[in-house]
């Protein structure tokens, strides 16, 4: 299954050729989502990471559709973030070049999201 940049809300792909790798179309089809792109998973995040601030982090790399850095009670980052993207590319350019860097003292991991277990179940 390969994607092509359709518009957000066309509900579907089109084919184009030698975009995503083939060992990536697993992980692509569960990561890509019509509203909101593609869904760039984001761990070891300092807990004064923000969303403004991951959204500072990202932007350099492409367009962003929507950002959500997931929060303890007392408002710290648990670590988590999620990061959408609405071209493939340039969320590929930003796991390439933001997986393994130190971003506040902390090397962090970005990746394509996966479905869960759970929601594969379901």
């Amino acid at each position: 299954l390969i994607f092509a940049r359709d518009h957000p809300l066309s509900g579907h792909f089109s084919p184009i050729q030698n975009t995503i790798p083939p060992q990536l179309q697993e992980i692509a089809r569960s990561a890509y989502s019509p509203l909101q792109g593609w869904c760039l998973y984001l761990c070891n995040l300092a807990p004064n990471m923000n969303e403004h601030g991951l959204y500072k982090l990202v932007a350099p790399f492409g367009a962003i559709s929507s950002v959500k850095c997931m929060s303890n009670p007392d408002g710290t980052c648990k670590g988590i973030a999620f990061v959408n993207m609405p071209h493939y590319e340039e969320a590929a350019l930003t796991i390439k070049a933001l997986n393994g860097t130190a971003v506040h003292g902390n090397l962090i991991q970005v990746e394509f999201k996966k479905n869960s277990l759970k929601a594969r179940q379901n």
